[in-house]
């Protein structure tokens, strides 16, 4: 994309489905806020991001009214690549208290395809109370990402704890989860993880993990498991 376009908002043509974003200089801290006209965004498929200096995340939440006001993007995504965001914090961002900011239905429920590559500011991808907005995701790629310390987060932005170690962490289609070089990963979730779909398992270079969270409450993995890859620093289950 042209970097003229980085002061101005975004007008798609009608019905597009793929968006690419490569150091096109875009002023805007949420990826949602650039469009003119958020319905135009309704049919996107596939969103691929690179080197944008400013994103902080890709969908800004806020008080009820202004967020029905904005309408729902993306709610047709179904692949999203993030790649070198250096200000990049995670998917949703609060505005002002998490507790105003009601979720609205459809935001990234399509979504089955989820890479993110060198976003060195992030310290968590999700809090767990937005999980529910990726209940289709089948694949979960996070590489390169120095200050990531969990991937499912047990805190929402306001500081209020939302999990426990007792609490089911569900993902219920999710096939293929790929952790690579993450050195501040602490753990990928707090509570117990609900993956009857996983298929691959591969964390390498994760020097700080130490535990896997246990999958479907069992000490060992599910039937659905085909393979397990970890470097040789040693995991428990």
């Amino acid at each position: 994309m042209d970097s003229s376009l980085g002061e101005g908002k975004i007008l798609l043509p009608r019905d597009i489905e793929e968006l690419i974003f490569s150091r096109s200089g875009l002023r805007m801290v949420s990826l949602a806020d650039g469009f003119l006209m958020l319905n135009n965004a309704r049919y996107v498929k596939k969103c691929n991001v690179y080197r944008e200096g400013e994103i902080e995340c890709i969908i800004r939440l806020s008080s009820t009214e202004e967020q029905q006001s904005r309408g729902v993007p993306f709610q047709s995504l179904e692949e999203l690549l993030l790649d070198g965001l250096p200000n990049f914090i995670g998917l949703f961002m609060w505005e002002g208290k998490a507790v105003v900011a009601p979720l609205l239905p459809g935001i990234f429920t399509q979504l089955t395809d989820l890479r993110i590559f060198g976003c060195n500011k992030m310290k968590k991808l999700i809090p767990w109370s937005l999980l529910q907005t990726l209940p289709n995701l089948q694949k979960l790629q996070v590489i390169s990402c120095k200050e990531i310390e969990e991937i499912i987060g047990d805190e929402d932005d306001d500081g209020s704890p939302v999990i426990n170690s007792s609490a089911e962490v569900t993902m219920p289609r999710l096939k293929i989860l790929l952790l690579v070089d993450l050195p501040k990963l602490k753990s990928i979730c707090k509570g117990m993880m609900i993956c009857d779909s996983i298929e691959n398992i591969i964390i390498m270079r994760c020097t700080n993990l130490k535990k896997v969270a246990p999958l479907d409450g069992q000490p060992s993995p599910p039937p659905s498991l085909k393979k397990i890859k970890v470097d040789a620093e040693e995991k428990e289950w």
